[in-house]
């Protein structure tokens, strides 16, 4: 049913951390990811918020998980990825690192 619309994988993993174990959601956002890879590059353009919320969303499975090391080369990948394009996502990645370092 999800096939190849990264949306889709992106938005049951959002639905997954609030109900279920999270290493389905990394599976799930994953799946968003390769996705991603399928598509013509205009689509890749328009489809780059959902691949960098993905990434996001992954960085804070990795900071559940105490995967710090791992959670904040993540939000720094993002970072360095969103670039202007939006500020939702470069906030998410922003919190995460903050949440991390918070903690050390």
């Amino acid at each position: 049913m999800l096939g190849a619309n990264p949306m889709l994988w992106v938005m049951y993993a959002s639905a997954l951390s609030i109900t279920g174990p999270l290493t389905n959601v990394e599976e799930k956002l994953q799946g968003a990811e390769a996705a991603l890879q399928n598509l013509e590059p205009d689509a890749k353009s328009r489809n780059l918020i959902v691949n960098l919320s993905a990434r996001g969303g992954l960085g804070q499975i990795q900071e559940a998980e105490t995967e710090l090391h791992v959670a904040v080369e993540t939000y720094r990948d993002v970072l360095n990825l969103v670039g202007n394009s939006s500020q939702a996502v470069a906030g998410e990645a922003h919190l995460g690192l903050a949440r991390i370092h918070y903690h050390r």
